[in-house]
Protein backbone atom coordinates (compact mmCIF):
# COMPACT_ATOMS: atom_id res chain seq x y z
CA UNK A 1 0.00 0.00 0.00
CA UNK A 2 1.61 3.44 -0.90
CA UNK A 3 0.65 6.87 0.01
CA UNK A 4 0.54 9.63 -1.98
CA UNK A 5 3.12 12.28 -2.47
CA UNK A 6 3.79 15.20 0.01
CA UNK A 7 1.60 18.49 -0.49
CA UNK A 8 2.60 21.65 0.70
CA UNK A 9 0.24 24.55 1.71
CA UNK A 10 0.34 28.21 2.76
CA UNK A 11 -1.64 28.84 6.06
CA UNK A 12 -2.17 32.12 7.81
CA UNK A 13 0.10 32.21 11.05
CA UNK A 14 -2.26 34.18 12.95
CA UNK A 15 -5.96 34.76 12.22
CA UNK A 16 -7.75 38.07 14.18
CA UNK A 17 -4.73 38.82 16.40
CA UNK A 18 -2.20 41.82 16.14
CA UNK A 19 1.16 41.20 16.31
CA UNK A 20 4.36 42.46 14.66
CA UNK A 21 4.22 40.89 11.29
CA UNK A 22 7.66 41.66 10.61
CA UNK A 23 9.23 38.95 13.09
CA UNK A 24 7.47 36.03 11.50
CA UNK A 25 5.87 36.99 8.69
CA UNK A 26 2.08 36.62 7.82
CA UNK A 27 1.81 32.89 6.55
CA UNK A 28 3.79 29.65 6.69
CA UNK A 29 4.14 26.70 4.60
CA UNK A 30 3.10 23.51 5.73
CA UNK A 31 3.90 20.22 4.23
CA UNK A 32 2.06 16.85 4.85
CA UNK A 33 0.63 13.65 3.01
CA UNK A 34 -2.61 13.08 2.18
CA UNK A 35 -4.13 10.00 3.39
CA UNK A 36 -7.16 10.38 3.05
CA UNK A 37 -6.95 10.46 -0.82
CA UNK A 38 -5.62 7.33 -0.59
CA UNK A 39 -8.21 4.30 -0.98
CA UNK A 40 -6.20 1.57 0.33
CA UNK A 41 -5.47 2.91 3.44
CA UNK A 42 -8.45 3.92 4.15
CA UNK A 43 -10.31 0.72 3.22
CA UNK A 44 -7.81 -0.54 5.62
CA UNK A 45 -8.65 1.70 8.76
CA UNK A 46 -12.25 1.25 7.64
CA UNK A 47 -11.45 -3.02 7.68
CA UNK A 48 -9.80 -2.61 11.19
CA UNK A 49 -12.66 -0.53 12.65
CA UNK A 50 -15.26 -3.19 11.27
CA UNK A 51 -13.26 -5.82 12.92
CA UNK A 52 -12.91 -4.13 16.35
CA UNK A 53 -16.57 -3.18 16.05
CA UNK A 54 -17.64 -6.62 15.57
CA UNK A 55 -15.60 -7.96 18.61
CA UNK A 56 -16.87 -5.94 21.10
CA UNK A 57 -20.23 -6.85 19.71
CA UNK A 58 -19.78 -10.17 20.62
CA UNK A 59 -18.19 -10.08 23.85
CA UNK A 60 -20.89 -7.04 25.72
CA UNK A 61 -23.78 -9.14 23.95
CA UNK A 62 -25.04 -6.77 21.01
CA UNK A 63 -26.51 -8.97 18.24
CA UNK A 64 -26.19 -8.11 14.39
CA UNK A 65 -22.66 -7.29 13.02
CA UNK A 66 -21.13 -5.24 10.85
CA UNK A 67 -21.15 -6.70 6.87
CA UNK A 68 -18.17 -5.74 4.54
CA UNK A 69 -14.95 -6.87 3.63
CA UNK A 70 -12.85 -8.50 6.83
CA UNK A 71 -8.83 -8.82 7.48
CA UNK A 72 -6.58 -10.83 7.04
CA UNK A 73 -7.22 -14.01 9.43
CA UNK A 74 -3.78 -13.37 11.17
CA UNK A 75 -4.43 -9.71 11.52
CA UNK A 76 -7.80 -10.01 12.63
CA UNK A 77 -6.60 -12.70 15.71
CA UNK A 78 -4.14 -10.50 16.74
CA UNK A 79 -6.94 -7.74 16.92
CA UNK A 80 -9.37 -10.17 18.82
CA UNK A 81 -6.79 -11.84 21.54
CA UNK A 82 -6.09 -7.95 22.54
CA UNK A 83 -9.53 -7.75 23.04
CA UNK A 84 -10.30 -11.40 24.85
CA UNK A 85 -7.47 -9.74 27.15
CA UNK A 86 -8.55 -6.46 27.91
CA UNK A 87 -12.26 -7.59 28.27
CA UNK A 88 -11.33 -10.26 30.51
CA UNK A 89 -8.96 -7.95 32.94
CA UNK A 90 -12.07 -5.81 33.30
CA UNK A 91 -14.63 -8.75 34.23
CA UNK A 92 -12.44 -9.65 36.43
CA UNK A 93 -12.23 -6.55 38.79
CA UNK A 94 -15.95 -6.77 38.31
CA UNK A 95 -16.43 -9.98 40.14
CA UNK A 96 -18.04 -9.53 43.23
CA UNK A 97 -15.16 -10.09 46.06
CA UNK A 98 -16.67 -12.82 48.89
CA UNK A 99 -17.69 -11.44 52.01
CA UNK A 100 -16.25 -12.60 55.21
CA UNK A 101 -19.00 -13.06 57.55
CA UNK A 102 -19.04 -13.45 61.50
CA UNK A 103 -21.65 -15.34 63.31
CA UNK A 104 -21.89 -12.94 66.56
CA UNK A 105 -23.10 -15.83 68.70
CA UNK A 106 -20.83 -18.53 68.27
CA UNK A 107 -18.10 -15.42 68.51
CA UNK A 108 -20.14 -14.47 72.01
CA UNK A 109 -19.53 -18.58 72.46
CA UNK A 110 -16.14 -18.91 71.67
CA UNK A 111 -15.23 -15.98 73.85
CA UNK A 112 -17.11 -16.84 77.35
CA UNK A 113 -15.52 -20.34 76.75
CA UNK A 114 -12.13 -18.55 76.51
CA UNK A 115 -13.10 -16.22 79.78
CA UNK A 116 -13.74 -19.70 81.54
CA UNK A 117 -10.74 -21.44 80.78
CA UNK A 118 -8.62 -18.84 81.43
CA UNK A 119 -9.71 -17.91 84.84
CA UNK A 120 -9.67 -21.45 85.33
CA UNK A 121 -5.92 -22.11 84.41
CA UNK A 122 -5.49 -18.74 86.78
CA UNK A 123 -6.59 -20.54 89.70
CA UNK A 124 -4.63 -19.09 93.05
CA UNK A 125 -4.07 -22.05 95.78
CA UNK A 126 -5.00 -19.88 98.74
CA UNK A 127 -8.69 -18.77 97.16
CA UNK A 128 -9.42 -22.17 97.47
CA UNK A 129 -8.80 -24.08 100.69
CA UNK A 130 -10.87 -26.69 101.73
CA UNK A 131 -12.67 -24.09 104.64
CA UNK A 132 -13.36 -21.97 101.36
CA UNK A 133 -14.69 -24.55 98.63
CA UNK A 134 -18.30 -24.52 99.55
CA UNK A 135 -18.68 -20.60 99.92
CA UNK A 136 -16.41 -19.82 96.67
CA UNK A 137 -19.02 -22.48 94.13
CA UNK A 138 -21.03 -19.59 93.20
CA UNK A 139 -18.08 -18.42 91.39
CA UNK A 140 -16.97 -21.52 90.63
CA UNK A 141 -20.49 -22.31 88.43
CA UNK A 142 -20.58 -18.42 86.68
CA UNK A 143 -19.81 -19.77 83.50
CA UNK A 144 -23.33 -21.81 83.59
CA UNK A 145 -25.01 -18.36 84.63
CA UNK A 146 -27.07 -20.81 87.43
CA UNK A 147 -27.03 -20.75 90.95
CA UNK A 148 -25.08 -24.09 92.16
CA UNK A 149 -27.53 -26.44 94.06
CA UNK A 150 -26.31 -28.91 96.50
CA UNK A 151 -26.15 -31.52 94.03
CA UNK A 152 -23.51 -29.68 91.74
CA UNK A 153 -21.06 -29.20 94.53
CA UNK A 154 -19.44 -32.20 94.22
CA UNK A 155 -18.33 -32.28 90.85
CA UNK A 156 -17.05 -28.48 91.08
CA UNK A 157 -15.18 -29.36 94.27
CA UNK A 158 -13.23 -32.32 92.33
CA UNK A 159 -12.57 -29.90 89.85
CA UNK A 160 -10.87 -27.38 91.91
CA UNK A 161 -8.74 -30.17 93.88
CA UNK A 162 -7.87 -31.49 90.27
CA UNK A 163 -6.68 -27.75 89.64
CA UNK A 164 -4.99 -27.24 92.99
CA UNK A 165 -3.04 -30.91 92.22
CA UNK A 166 -2.20 -29.31 89.12
CA UNK A 167 -0.83 -26.43 90.74
CA UNK A 168 1.12 -28.24 93.40
CA UNK A 169 2.95 -29.70 90.44
CA UNK A 170 3.86 -27.27 88.81
CA UNK A 171 5.42 -25.56 91.90
CA UNK A 172 7.61 -28.56 92.77
CA UNK A 173 8.58 -28.42 89.03
CA UNK A 174 9.25 -24.47 89.39
CA UNK A 175 11.74 -25.50 92.57
CA UNK A 176 12.95 -28.16 91.04
CA UNK A 177 14.08 -26.03 88.03
CA UNK A 178 15.20 -23.24 90.18
CA UNK A 179 17.50 -26.07 92.49
CA UNK A 180 18.95 -27.38 89.02
CA UNK A 181 19.47 -23.42 87.62
CA UNK A 182 21.49 -22.70 91.37
CA UNK A 183 23.62 -25.57 91.25
CA UNK A 184 24.42 -25.57 87.85
CA UNK A 185 25.20 -21.74 88.58
CA UNK A 186 26.83 -22.35 91.57
CA UNK A 187 29.06 -25.16 89.14
CA UNK A 188 29.39 -22.75 86.69
CA UNK A 189 31.43 -20.13 89.20
CA UNK A 190 33.40 -23.25 90.33
CA UNK A 191 34.13 -24.03 86.48
CA UNK A 192 35.37 -20.54 86.31
CA UNK A 193 37.80 -20.54 89.12
CA UNK A 194 39.39 -23.35 86.93
CA UNK A 195 43.10 -22.18 86.24
CA UNK A 196 45.81 -24.24 85.58
CA UNK A 197 48.34 -24.04 88.78
CA UNK A 198 51.48 -26.33 89.54
CA UNK A 199 53.29 -26.62 93.03
CA UNK A 200 55.19 -23.85 94.67
CA UNK A 201 58.46 -26.21 94.49
CA UNK A 202 58.03 -26.78 91.32
CA UNK A 203 57.18 -23.28 89.72
CA UNK A 204 59.95 -21.71 89.79
CA UNK A 205 61.36 -24.39 87.48
CA UNK A 206 59.22 -23.93 84.78
CA UNK A 207 59.80 -21.39 82.02
CA UNK A 208 58.21 -18.11 81.51
CA UNK A 209 56.08 -19.25 78.48
CA UNK A 210 54.09 -22.09 80.41
CA UNK A 211 52.99 -19.34 83.19
CA UNK A 212 51.51 -17.58 79.69
CA UNK A 213 50.16 -20.45 78.39
CA UNK A 214 48.40 -21.61 81.37
CA UNK A 215 47.26 -17.72 81.38
CA UNK A 216 45.45 -18.25 77.58
CA UNK A 217 43.58 -21.29 78.76
CA UNK A 218 40.06 -21.00 79.42
CA UNK A 219 38.11 -23.54 82.48
CA UNK A 220 36.87 -25.88 79.66
CA UNK A 221 40.75 -26.37 78.28
CA UNK A 222 41.96 -26.84 81.85
CA UNK A 223 39.33 -29.77 82.99
CA UNK A 224 40.19 -31.13 79.08
CA UNK A 225 44.03 -31.07 80.38
CA UNK A 226 42.73 -32.45 83.93
CA UNK A 227 40.95 -35.02 81.89
CA UNK A 228 43.91 -36.71 79.94
CA UNK A 229 46.23 -36.55 82.78
CA UNK A 230 43.16 -38.79 84.52
CA UNK A 231 42.93 -42.85 84.93
CA UNK A 232 40.44 -42.62 81.75
CA UNK A 233 41.03 -40.18 79.65
CA UNK A 234 39.10 -40.59 76.62
CA UNK A 235 35.74 -40.93 78.58
CA UNK A 236 36.46 -38.22 81.04
CA UNK A 237 37.03 -35.67 77.94
CA UNK A 238 33.77 -36.80 76.67
CA UNK A 239 31.85 -35.70 79.62
CA UNK A 240 34.39 -32.41 79.91
CA UNK A 241 32.70 -31.62 76.34
CA UNK A 242 29.28 -32.43 77.03
CA UNK A 243 29.16 -30.33 80.15
CA UNK A 244 30.51 -27.78 77.87
CA UNK A 245 28.37 -27.64 74.98
CA UNK A 246 31.55 -29.09 72.91
CA UNK A 247 32.94 -31.64 71.07
CA UNK A 248 36.43 -33.19 72.25
CA UNK A 249 38.40 -32.32 69.49
CA UNK A 250 37.41 -28.48 69.20
CA UNK A 251 38.67 -28.19 72.86
CA UNK A 252 42.05 -30.05 72.02
CA UNK A 253 42.21 -27.64 68.69
CA UNK A 254 41.63 -24.65 71.21
CA UNK A 255 44.48 -25.88 73.47
CA UNK A 256 46.47 -26.77 70.70
CA UNK A 257 46.28 -22.47 69.29
CA UNK A 258 47.23 -21.83 72.67
CA UNK A 259 50.02 -23.40 72.99
CA UNK A 260 51.30 -22.65 69.49
CA UNK A 261 51.36 -18.92 70.55
CA UNK A 262 52.71 -19.22 73.21
CA UNK A 263 55.37 -22.31 73.60
CA UNK A 264 55.33 -22.46 69.88
CA UNK A 265 54.40 -26.34 69.80
CA UNK A 266 51.80 -28.66 69.98
CA UNK A 267 50.84 -29.60 72.85
CA UNK A 268 48.59 -32.46 72.29
CA UNK A 269 49.03 -35.39 69.14
CA UNK A 270 46.77 -38.54 68.84
CA UNK A 271 44.25 -37.27 71.81
CA UNK A 272 47.45 -37.29 74.30
CA UNK A 273 49.60 -35.00 75.88
CA UNK A 274 53.13 -35.08 73.87
CA UNK A 275 55.03 -37.08 76.16
CA UNK A 276 58.51 -34.66 75.65
CA UNK A 277 56.16 -32.44 77.65
CA UNK A 278 54.09 -34.90 80.16
CA UNK A 279 56.71 -34.24 82.92
CA UNK A 280 55.84 -30.27 82.77
CA UNK A 281 52.24 -31.77 84.25
CA UNK A 282 53.53 -34.40 86.61
CA UNK A 283 53.24 -31.39 89.31
CA UNK A 284 50.09 -29.57 88.33
CA UNK A 285 47.91 -28.75 91.09
CA UNK A 286 44.16 -30.24 90.80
Amino acid sequence: MQLTKEKSIKRALFRKAVYDDTLYGKAIDLTFVPVGDSAPFCSMITRIFRCTENKLRELLGFRGRLRGKTLDTEFAQVIERYLDKVFAAEQEELKEKPMVRIDQEKLAVLQQESDYVREALMIDKHEYSEDKLVPDNQLLNQHEGMQVTEEHTLPKMDEVKMTLQLEDLNIQHTMETMESYDSSTDMKSKEEDFTLKWNDSSIAELDDEWILFADELAPRHVQAIYALLGDEPDRELVQVAERNGTMPTLLLDEINDAAMETIGDLLIDNDRIVPEYITVFEHVKR
